[in-house]
């Protein structure tokens, strides 16, 4: 995965290359892919530091205090690609836990450009789902072969079941 293929992959999903400006002209970010006018991505570019980060950070704040698009303002994502056979795995993973968890100005989503299921990190993404094969009896049969009693079962899909009994039926076997 590169960031060409983050890009298609962000018009796939309808979003819109397109800068991001205040008034008529003030350019903030020249490269933003926007949908709707309502969600935007910006693809962060350079080596991850502080400094950078915080850097885009500023820009991000700046354009949500002059924008008068009230959805776009709260809506910006910043994706910082990487290729961890390229960096420190330790440095980037501080980073991670600084900056990826910190959602004050804009939410920053890291991307291992070297992992491919990294793009399933990406909120807009579709995870394909197939559904199991498992009828109600057969699932029964099998929590009670684990759990070693009916007794267990029939109290856990109680909607209000109680804990104490269950632990005193487990530690009983």
């Amino acid at each position: 995965m590169d960031k060409i293929k983050i890009e298609k992959l962000l018009v796939s999903y309808g979003f819109n290359k397109s800068k991001l400006i205040i008034g008529r002209d003030t350019e903030v970010f020249s490269e933003v892919f926007i949908k709707d006018n309502k969600e935007a991505y910006i693809l962060f570019e350079g080596l991850i530091n502080v400094e950078l980060i915080d850097k885009y950070q500023k820009k991000i704040l700046w354009f949500q205090n002059w924008s008068d698009n009230e959805i776009l303002r709260y809506n910006i994502n910043l994706l910082i690609p990487y290729k961890s056979s390229q960096v420190n795995r330790d440095e980037v993973n501080k980073y991670i836990f600084k900056f990826e968890r910190d959602s004050h100005i804009c939410r920053k989503i890291f991307l291992d450009l070297d992992n491919e299921n990294c793009i399933d990190l990406l909120p807009f993404n579709k995870i394909n789902l197939s559904k199991s094969d498992v009828n109600s009896n057969s699932l029964k049969k099998e929590l009670v072969k684990v759990l070693h009693t009916d007794n267990i079962y029939q109290e856990l899909i109680k909607e209000d079941f109680d804990l104490e009994l269950i632990k005193k039926e487990l530690l009983s076997k």
